[in-house]
């Protein structure tokens, strides 16, 4: 079971539309704090998905179609997204990159007034192998926990 933390800035109660919100995670080396052993373990030669869910739970347009925010990424990575009355969401797979470490730095521009709440992970995150390497953690999870 591993668990990160995500950095959130600014940290504020109320946010305006068009203000950008900011999670990033970076580490040193490609290693993640496992819970059972309380260190860290290498994770390099493997990929995680990363998403972020953008739920609106108050004060939010009726029948709402479109996206809740502007999803921002700062490399280059591929993403997927999804968008419903319900959510709006963005997922990308992260770790097989030719960089000696993670990082993710993804911006939410708010679109709408409402009150909502920001989902790193409702489900633990499960690891795949790189290309021609291995998986040692086939039944770990990554879980990400706001600062």
């Amino acid at each position: 079971a591993f668990k990160e933390k995500i950095n959130l800035f600014p940290a504020k109660k109320t946010y305006n539309i068009n203000d950008t919100i900011w999670l990033t995670f970076t580490t040193t080396d490609k290693s993640l704090f496992d819970t059972i052993s309380n260190q860290r373990l290498p994770t390099n030669g493997l990929e995680f998905n990363f998403r972020s869910i953008l739920l609106p739970i108050h004060s939010t347009p009726p029948n709402f179609t479109n996206s809740y925010c502007k999803f921002i990424l700062t490399n280059n990575i591929a993403p997927n997204y999804d968008t419903t009355q319900f959510y709006s969401m963005i997922n990308f797979e992260t770790g097989c990159d030719l960089q000696p470490f993670y990082n993710i730095k993804l911006g939410l521009v708010l679109k709408y007034t409402g009150i909502y709440l920001l989902n790193l992970s409702d489900v633990g995150t499960k690891f795949q192998p790189c290309a021609n390497q291995t998986n040692p953690y086939l039944s770990s999870t990554l879980r990400f926990v706001s600062s």
